[in-house]
């Protein structure tokens, strides 16, 4: 082999450790980028998988109300959280959301993409999880039940969601951004799930500090209990 040919050599191994160089930090990059901060792409793209999934739900919810189901018929029980059995429902699944015969559509388990790592000890306390609830309210929305006030509806919330998912769906609703901590008065995310009865007494209403949510289908707020952001969709308005 000549020198010439010895060169050559030696420049394509150095070639080749730098661009293996270049592909390990692009790809711990983008493994820190999974697990820590979104980039601003990332955050667009999954606020809005979150949100039509959100409008799935509700869309479903509303065509089982069309076939007759009642309020207190419908059923989110589903094969990936428990608490969601519904006594009242029929038995042959027509008013059930997560059933081929009923909303047919699937429970989504949430991409852990989606959710801020630092809650996650909080697992027991729904982290990971989708949460339908019988004593949610969004101030300001839906009518009057005396003698307990307005009315609590039915709301589908996503807690512990990453910040800067809560910034691109605010965003794009005209929402606040800066979040004025609302203190809803519940502390637990597995009491109260929807099982055809809703609960007016223990209520859980957000709206009343940050007003830019009032009246509001859906969106982000921040909650002051264990200090996370939470997207809401309402399902059902009473």
């Amino acid at each position: 082999m000549t020198h010439h040919q010895n060169g050559n050599a030696v420049v394509f191994v150095l070639l080749g450790i730098v661009l293996f160089g270049l592909l390990s930090y692009t790809l711990i990059n983008s493994a820190k980028t999974g697990q820590g901060n979104l980039s601003k792409h990332q955050a667009t793209l999954a606020a809005q998988e979150i949100a039509d999934y959100g409008t799935l739900v509700a869309r479903s919810v509303g065509r089982l109300r069309s076939k007759n189901c009642s309020e207190n018929e419908l059923s989110f029980e589903n094969p990936i959280v428990s608490g969601y059995t519904n006594p009242s429902t029929p038995p042959d699944g027509a008013c059930k959301v997560f059933d081929p015969v009923g909303g047919n559509i699937t429970y989504l388990q949430p991409k852990e993409l989606w959710l801020d790592s630092s809650k996650k000890p909080l697992i027991t306390n729904g982290f990971g999880n989708w949460f339908i609830g019988a004593n949610l309210q969004v101030d300001l929305l839906g009518e009057s039940c005396p003698p307990n006030g307005e009315c609590v509806d039915l709301i589908m919330l996503l807690p512990f969601v990453k910040k800067e998912i809560c910034d691109s769906i605010n965003s794009t609703l005209g929402l606040n951004t800066a979040y004025t901590p609302e203190n809803v008065s519940y502390t637990t995310y597995n009491l109260y799930k929807f099982m055809g009865v809703f609960d007016e007494v223990n209520e859980g209403e957000f709206g009343n500090s940050d007003l830019s949510l009032q009246g509001k289908y859906y969106g982000c707020f921040f909650r002051s209990w264990n200090t996370h952001y939470v997207f809401w969709h309402v399902l059902l308005v009473r």
